[in-house]
Parts: C-alpha cells; structure tokens; sequence
C-alpha cells in the first residue's frame, strides 16, 4: 500500500451483491484496515469499504472535538450509502472500529452481519483500565489534554508499510469512546444478526478475555468465535492479516448461505 494512499477513504468494488464496511480504530485510519481488506475483496469479490471516521486523519485536535455520536453517524451514513447497491450489508471493524460495527447492527435491520476484532472490551493500557483516570478525565483534560502513547517497535515496522495514526490519545473524545463502549456492552443482548468475534491473544492494548466476554454477552443470535495466537493489537496489518480474511470471507459466505435456506 502507497503512503500517498494510507489514511485515505477507499472502496474496492467487487463483482456481486455483497459490500463489507471496514472501521478502523480510535486515533488510527483506514490504513491498518486495508491490508486485510484487499485480502478480503481478492478472495471474494465483495466490494469493501473503508471511511475515516471524523476526527481522524487530520490532527488530534479535530479528534477532540468530536464524539461517539460523530462517528456512529458516519457509519450509518455510508451504510446507507452501501444498502442503495448491495442486497446482503455487512459491518465489521478494529478496536474501536468493532464497537462500532456492534453499535451499527444494533440500529439498522439490514446488517446481516458484524465483525469484531480486538474489541476494547478491557484493556491491558492503564489509562483504560483504571477507572479513577477515566472518572477524572475532563479535570485531566484542562491540565493535559493529550496522553502519550507508548513507543511499540511493531507499530514503527507498520508506520514504514503506510499505517497512519496519532500518537497521543485526546482525552475528551477518549471519553467519548469509553461512553460508547458502554452503550455497546448495555445493547448485545439485541444483537439479532450472526457475529463473527476474533481477538489477538497477544494483544498489547486490549485484554485477551474481551473476545470471549463479547460472545458471552450475545444471547439472541450464531456466534463465531475466533483467537489469533501469533497476532497483537494491529492485527489487520500484522502476520494473520491472511487468517482475519479468510475467517471474515468464509463467515460472510456462510451468512449468505444460510439466510438462503431459511
């Protein structure tokens, strides 16, 4: 991938009925989600897309003045966009982006399916974890509105093959997500549509057991369950990019198929 092109929109059209919405993380962009969806789109032919969500791409203060509901509307809104062309409508997503996608099919009924990967479900990064700092950060906020991120060596490697992301965290619309958070663990329990779940076992920012505390919280409808042993928090651009699309093809081919024969 181009760095010309890495934190660009991007849609790769495909050949059939079927359009997956890709969403990156919280401070990233389309770019550590491309890698997996051209995998995706040259093993299926479904047309993939990829926007970036408002705030990001830019600098970390335009992040900072936008919300959760800034970014659901983005999504809802190229949804739509995807519903005018494609019969069978999936959403998934990275981070951030699976909350998202969990938010998505919880208000439209024409999402036949979701994705998740590494989900923020926990969180191994203390300024998530602790919830004395989150309680704290809009007073944290007027002293130092923009956390550090630590310096991860896999992160400068993906940097080099074009993956674009803030290095800090803007407190404001970290809020924001963790509100987000909560109003997606509060609503799986209407999640009607199959779910694919796939979590890093080595991931350095989210705890390993979200993925599993996801699928246990989805009662109402099939549930794909799927660890990635060798993959960290990126895993969309990292070793298993070619494992994610071949669980995200296969899922959506399986989707199709059964809605088919009810």
């Amino acid at each position: 991938m181009k760095k010309a092109i890495a934190a660009q929109p991007f849609e790769l059209q495909g050949s059939n009925n079927t359009a997956l919405l890709f969403l990156h993380g919280f401070t990233g962009s389309p770019s550590e989600v491309y890698p997996t969806a051209e995998l995706v789109h040259r093993k299926s032919g479904f047309t993939v897309s990829g926007i970036a969500l408002p705030g990001h791409c830019t600098t970390p203060e335009d992040l900072d003045n936008t919300t959760w509901r800034d970014w659901t509307g983005a999504v809802d809104e190229e949804l739509t966009r995807l519903a005018v062309n494609y019969e069978n409508l999936f959403v998934g997503g990275l981070s951030m982006g699976g909350l998202l996608a969990f938010y998505a099919a919880t208000q439209r009924e024409d999402v036949k399916g979701v994705i998740s990967i590494n989900a923020p479900v926990f969180s191994r990064n203390p300024i998530n974890t602790s919830w004395f700092v989150s309680a704290l950060t809009p007073l944290l906020g007027l002293v130092k509105p923009y956390y550090p991120k630590e310096e991860i060596e896999e992160y400068e490697e993906y940097e080099k093959q074009g993956r674009q992301a803030y290095h800090c965290y803007p407190l404001k619309s970290f809020r924001s997500m963790l509100h987000l958070r909560k109003l997606v663990l509060g609503s799986l329990s209407s999640v009607k549509c199959p779910a694919l779940v796939m979590q890093s076992l080595q991931d350095e920012v989210v705890n390993a057991n979200s993925g599993k505390h996801l699928v246990n919280r989805l009662k109402r409808t099939r549930v794909r369950y799927r660890e990635l042993k060798n993959s960290s928090h990126v895993a969309t651009m990292g070793e298993e990019k070619q494992t994610i699309a071949n669980h995200i093809t296969q899922f959506i081919s399986d989707t199709i198929e059964l809605k088919g024969e009810l």
